[in-house]
């Protein structure tokens, strides 16, 4: 009887010490944002075994390799850097160990666009621990080339004649459509003009404008409401009415003369 519960003692030891294992086991993952005024950020973070210590970290775009870290041939260096000036992007990989032996670190890649993106990219990322098991783990990223549109801004001008023109203006990426319509999604109405698309080398995203001049009948129900369609997605931004944008040529009206009052007194 003590032999056989010996035995289930050792067997659920090992249980035990399997499932620590797997909690403790090397796990990737990776993340995505975008950065207003700059562009991408995707970052790869690992966790290895504690008794584990970092081979290399491969970093790849639509599968391709491109760049490797391996900490213990940077003569004790923690840390490896590099830059890509290339036409359509510069690109910065910084890599970092954050625990001794590389047991935690991350690698994070910036991307800044030097002209408007048009493709979808993945980025993958595959960490192997050392030797003799090189437990390796890896994930994939697609990173997708659209920022939904801002909310829409809308201004209103009126001529001598008292008819009221309004301007509705968007940004995002690809560059967003402004939708003119009457009643919310009841009826569309043409615009009268509307720009090329600019790109703004600032902010990275595409500037638009649309501008109607409705009957006054409608003018109170007007609204306008960017959007961008990429494949079978469509995004859209939120939008203004020229209630709102009546309001805010107030609101400025109102603050310039408290302003000449204020000057006065």
């Amino acid at each position: 009887m003590a032999s056989d519960a010996n035995k289930i003692s050792i067997v659920t030891i090992t249980i035990l010490c399997f499932l620590l294992a797997l909690v403790k086991a090397t796990k990737v993952d990776i993340t995505q944002q975008w950065k207003p005024d700059f562009g991408w950020e995707v970052t790869c973070s690992w966790n290895l075994y504690m008794n584990d210590t970092l081979q290399s970290v491969n970093l790849s775009k639509n599968k391709q390799q491109f760049f490797i870290f391996r900490p213990y041939n940077e003569y004790g260096n923690l840390r490896k850097t590099q830059t890509w000036d290339l036409a359509e992007s510069i690109i910065k990989v910084d890599c970092v160990e954050a625990v001794d032996s590389g047991i935690k670190g991350k690698c994070v890649l910036s991307i800044e666009p030097q002209v408007p993106p048009k493709k979808d990219f993945s980025f993958g990322c595959e960490v192997s621990g050392e030797r003799p098991y090189f437990r390796m783990a890896n994930q994939e990223i697609v990173v997708e080339a659209l920022i939904p549109p801002s909310n829409a801004e809308m201004k209103a001008v009126t001529s001598e004649s008292g008819r009221v023109t309004l301007n509705c203006t968007s940004s995002g990426l690809p560059a967003p459509s402004i939708i003119w319509t009457v009643d919310g999604e009841t009826q569309r109405i043409p615009h009268d003009f509307h720009s090329t698309p600019v790109w703004n080398a600032t902010s990275k995203l595409w500037d638009v404008w649309s501008s109607i001049t409705p009957p006054p009948e409608v003018l109170d129900k007007i609204q306008c409401t960017p959007e961008v369609i990429k494949g079978n997605q469509v995004v859209r931004g939120a939008s203004a009415q020229y209630n709102d944008a009546q309001r805010q040529i107030l609101d400025g009206t109102i603050l310039i003369i408290s302003a000449m009052i204020l000057l006065l007194l």
